[in-house]
């Protein structure tokens, strides 16, 4: 099969139909300034699946309707039958493509249109044929190469992408963890800032799951730093939940043993209850028997042009908290347990327009907005709705199965807004 690709600089639609229909050959129509280097990605995706599919590039000025119909006929004349995927193009190119049809039909000319949010082919031709294919899906490697990004991996560049575990026992972990968090999330980011402080006094050399810190260096530089800290409330809690599998506090000592090292993790920052939660209930949300999401990453470090490069060199690099991927479609969710700001919806939007464009869903999960006053955060939610952010706030007040019929139903409430 030949397909013929009408050229234009949103990625999903330029993939789409080589995902769903695996063609011989795919020729890209349209002007020349990155159509060969989207095809060239088209390509490596295409072929990192096992599939060989040889591109080819005829360019075409967008507003010359009759260089564009000439083109087309010479393509059909040596390729027929070939399809016209009509999903992305210019406009006057996608005017350009009926007129050959209609001149073309006794030349098994196929025309279709791909829906990227549904995953079905459309009959455009209107001859009663229409494709069967299943519905291609990108995982989120996949959909940050064909935008020209990268996921950048913590074994490749400091504080890169950590590869969580999937187990039902770390699952069981973050649920203990969310808990403790949502009773009081206030006192879970105090506590968790007081952890990680208690962490730079540890001794380097004993084991790395345990912290074991003389009270003579730590309470002098706790309280100057945080008045009379509390030293028990949330880290009673952990013990109690096994994530903790020692803690003494005497007047010479503190001593803490983690459960495991992606305990140890997690509980380094405060805000990552919160991600870990999302991700854990994203990746096993299910509508009549199937997973929601096809892909599912928390701690996302992407690099725009895809190259790591040394570790002083200027670059474009983002973290997102959580992103998940639905057939074709990305999800960029921030997660935020405590204070926003609107630099943080800027944040989310230029990443998920540069490598979603359209089809992005752009979420903002939160439980409080901290010291937000009233009229900051009626601001907030006003800006979030006109730049397209789902906002869903105090998420720690809903129960596991309301959070994740929330998560379910994120593409609905996108489109809503």
């Amino acid at each position: 099969m030949t397909l013929v690709e009408f050229y234009d600089k949103t990625p999903i639609e330029g993939a789409a139909s080589s995902l769903a229909l695996l063609p011989e050959k795919v020729i890209f129509v349209g002007e020349k300034r990155g159509m060969q280097t989207f095809g060239r990605r088209l390509e490596a995706l295409l072929a990192s699946r096992g599939h060989t599919a040889r591109m080819e590039y005829v360019t075409v000025s967008r507003t010359k309707v009759a260089e564009v119909i000439s083109a087309l006929e010479k393509i059909v004349e040596e390729n027929a039958p070939c399809v016209f995927d009509l999903t992305g193009g210019e406009d006057l190119v996608l005017f350009a493509a009926g007129q050959v049809l209609e001149r073309s039909r006794n030349k098994g000319i196929q025309c279709q249109w791909f829906n990227i949010r549904s995953g079905r082919v459309q009959d455009c031709d209107l001859d009663g044929q229409s494709f069967d294919v299943d519905t291609p899906r990108l995982t989120v490697e996949e959909n940050m190469a064909l935008h020209g990004g990268r996921v950048v991996y913590e074994e490749e560049k400091d504080d890169g992408t950590h590869r969580w575990p999937t187990d039902g026992d770390f699952a069981s972990d973050i649920r203990a963890m969310w808990e403790v968090c949502a009773a009081d999330c206030a006192k879970w980011n105090a506590q968790i800032s007081l952890l990680s402080e208690i962490e730079h006094y540890r001794d380097r050399d004993a084991d790395p799951l345990l912290s074991r810190v003389s009270m003579d260096v730590l309470w002098p530089v706790l309280t100057k730093r945080y008045g009379e800290p509390d030293l028990h409330s949330v880290f009673d809690a952990l013990e109690q939940r096994g994530l903790f599998t020692e803690y003494t506090l005497t007047q010479e000592r503190l001593v803490i043993r983690y459960k495991n090292e992606s305990v140890r993790r997690a509980l380094d920052k405060a805000g990552t209850a919160l991600e870990l939660m999302v991700w854990l209930l994203a990746r096993e949300a299910e509508f009549k028997g199937e997973r929601v999401y096809t892909d599912a990453m928390t701690g996302v470090y992407i690099d725009w042009d895809g190259v790591i490069h040394e570790k002083y060199a200027v670059e474009t690099e983002n973290e997102i908290d959580v992103l998940l991927m639905k057939g074709l479609v990305p999800y960029f969710i921030s997660c935020k347990n405590g204070t926003i700001d609107t630099e943080e919806l800027y944040k989310v939007q230029t990443v998920a327009e540069h490598f979603g464009g359209a089809y992005a869903r752009k979420i903002l999960i939160c439980t409080t907005m901290g010291s937000l006053t009233p009229h900051k955060q009626a601001s907030l939610r006003d800006r979030a709705k006109q730049m397209g952010i789902l906002l869903l706030e105090g998420v720690h007040k809903l129960s596991e199965k309301e959070f994740s019929e929330t998560l379910r139903k994120l593409d609905d409430m996108v489109l809503q807004l």
